[in-house]
């Protein structure tokens, strides 16, 4: 069976915390491996997570940012007034369904409907909260 398990922080593991803490804990008892994917820089990231109460190992085991991989890339990004990264579409979207591929997660929780579209085969993409309108 395939452990590999991808979240959102944003939208998806900052909505209810306590539940989601509970989720994590019991799907790293069972063995699956948790990765959280979200856009801001790692060193946010891993601050955000601690204010939830989140514990590496715990409650997940590797943490990715979209930023910081875009970055590395060396991608043009900039930020707007309130501190919040952009970079043009067409480069944000995909990057979770690569980041997926390349450490074969095999489903992703996420709130944006977005990334849905990019993933690879193999990667279900489940969507949280956000959902649209009928």
């Amino acid at each position: 069976m395939d452990r590999d398990i991808g979240f959102d922080l944003h939208g998806v593991l900052t909505e209810r915390p306590d539940i989601m803490r509970g989720i994590l804990e019991f799907l790293v008892q069972q063995g699956f491996v948790i990765h959280i994917i979200s856009g801001s820089p790692l060193v946010e990231l891993e601050a955000e997570l601690t204010s939830l109460g989140y514990i590496k190992n715990l409650h997940y085991h590797k943490l990715y940012s979209i930023v910081d991989e875009l970055k590395s890339r060396g991608t043009k990004m900039w930020t707007d007034d309130q501190g919040n990264w952009w970079c043009d579409d067409e480069l944000w979207w995909p990057i979770k369904g690569e980041i997926c591929e390349e450490l074969g997660i095999k489903h992703l929780f996420d709130d944006s409907i977005q990334y849905g579209r990019f993933m690879p085969d193999g990667t279900t993409f489940h969507l949280v909260g956000n959902r649209p309108k009928v």
